[in-house]
């Protein structure tokens, strides 16, 4: 096994093992700023290796989590992908010192703004399209809230982009060269963008949420916001909740009061200029 890297990603650290030069290359190359000297404590730790019971397949690989079980990846182009679904997937089951929503989530000024939604919402794409409107980043896949204080919290993985969405972001961003050059099997080909390569100063601080935003995406259809009560945006986030039966009775007293200090939308995404500027001009009024 090659020599660990260790890692803390916003308020998350993780620590990688392989004898693989290139998924290392890999991973260094977008979480290479986040380095550090020593393994953190409560590490979530991370191994690929060779999947030694198939030996007649030569690119079949296991991520090993250090608590949970292994992710299977028939190719090298399907590592990077599987191994941020383990990464995501140990959050999700081991970081519950934080109330966990699947979201993306940006700070847009000094407010934080929750886009909770399914796979295929747009969450992620239009938090990286807010990022050209000076919008700062905490995450494109899970809002790590602190049960005490009800601040979210940063934890800035890359952007994990689907093919049908590179056309729109390259018209955002035209000096970025997105290639999807990973194959994630729910998503098909995907690349990673990095959100330093989107702003100088990306990386948003803890905040409360102030506005939660369910997003749908429609192309070519005009953006809109449709008003929604706050007890249908908490039942909303149960939903999307991936810890809210550890909490038990202490979950819904949490989401009663995100949504209590929140105004709370439908946004109906269409063209990405025009749904930016509807938030940015929701936020600033």
């Amino acid at each position: 096994m090659g020599r660990a890297l260790h890692f803390r990603i916003g308020i998350i650290p993780i620590t990688l093992e392989t004898e693989f030069q290139r998924f290392q290359d890999e991973f260094l190359a977008l979480y290479g700023r986040y380095l550090t000297e020593d393994e953190q404590v409560n590490s979530l730790r991370f191994q690929i290796v060779r999947h030694r019971k198939r030996p007649w397949s030569r690119q079949r690989y296991l991520i090993l989590g250090g608590r949970e079980g292994s992710f299977a990846a028939d190719t090298e182009e399907e590592v990077l992908p599987h191994l941020e679904w383990a990464i995501n997937w140990h959050i999700a089951l081991y970081w519950q010192g934080f109330y966990q929503i699947h979201a993306s989530i940006i700070q847009c000024g000094q407010q934080a703004v929750l886009f909770p939604g399914v796979p295929g919402s747009g969450k992620t794409t239009l938090s990286a399209a807010m990022l050209a409107w000076d919008a700062r980043y905490y995450s494109d896949e899970i809002a790590l809230i602190d049960p005490r204080t009800l601040l979210v919290h940063p934890y800035p993985k890359c952007l994990c982009i689907k093919q049908g969405a590179v056309p729109l972001l390259k018209s955002l961003f035209p000096h970025l060269a997105l290639e999807p050059t990973w194959i994630k099997r729910t998503k098909g080909a995907v690349c990673f963008l990095d959100p330093w390569k989107l702003s100088n100063d990306p990386i948003a601080s803890p905040q409360p949420i102030r506005y939660v935003l369910f997003p749908s995406w429609s192309p070519g259809s005009a953006p809109a916001l449709q008003p929604i009560t706050r007890a249908e945006a908490m039942f909303d986030l149960t939903r999307y909740s991936f810890n809210f039966l550890n909490y038990k009775n202490s979950a819904t007293r949490l989401l009663a009061n995100i949504v209590r200090e929140a105004e709370c939308f439908r946004i109906q995404a269409g063209d990405l200029n025009q749904t930016c500027r509807l938030v940015v001009n929701l936020v600033q009024r």
